[in-house]
């Protein structure tokens, strides 16, 4: 019986030795470009596109080998430049930035061991507008899609993520036009698995 006890034990404790761990924070930083949909408004005006920044954390749940899911804070700074023709004044250039935090919330699905797609929705808080753009609070819930490489060395996870986000699909505040910043750029990173 003891050995029966014993060996059921080592078996348990091998198990979990080998198993995949089921969390893991992450940092990670990246860059994108920045647009703005104006959703078919009207009027002589234009956005041009300009970079933005990113950093933030994450922590991934995985539910089984292959699926995941993941949520963190993260904040990004996105220059914004508005080209408007004024009459009798031509083309006035205004710039400005929007800064969010955003809470995103993705699946992730993991395939070929290296690869994944991840995609989800966000809550952006939108904090500092010091912009003469035109552009509204981004206040709201969006969507991101991705697809990204991991290599994981034992418990350390390095990893890159391209990736395309739609801010204010659904805005919280519904003053004045409506229109949504966009980012596609790419996120580097490093995650710790326990």
């Amino acid at each position: 019986m003891k050995i029966k006890l014993i060996l059921a034990l080592l078996i348990l404790s091998s198990t979990q030795v080998w198993s995949q761990s089921k969390n893991n924070i992450s940092l990670y930083f990246g860059a994108a470009v920045n647009d703005v949909n104006i959703h078919s408004g009207g009027g002589d005006y234009d956005y041009k596109s300009k970079s933005g920044s990113i950093v933030g954390f994450g922590y991934t749940y995985n539910l089984t080998n292959s699926f995941a899911l993941e949520t963190g804070l993260q904040y990004s700074s996105n220059k914004l430049l508005l080209s408007n023709n004024v009459p009798a004044k031509g083309y006035v250039i205004s710039t400005g930035r929007a800064k969010l935090i955003t809470i995103p919330v993705y699946g992730k699905y993991t395939f070929l061991k290296y690869l994944y797609v991840n995609a989800g929705v966000l809550v952006d808080f939108d904090f500092g507008h010091d912009n003469d753009t035109g552009i509204n609070e981004q206040k709201g819930i969006g969507a991101e899609i991705g697809i990204g490489g991991k290599y994981s060395f034992d418990q350390i996870t390095v990893f890159i993520n391209p990736f395309f986000v739609e801010h204010r699909l659904i805005g919280f505040n519904r003053n004045g036009q409506i229109n949504s910043l966009e980012n596609a750029g790419v996120k580097f990173g490093v995650g710790y698995s326990f």
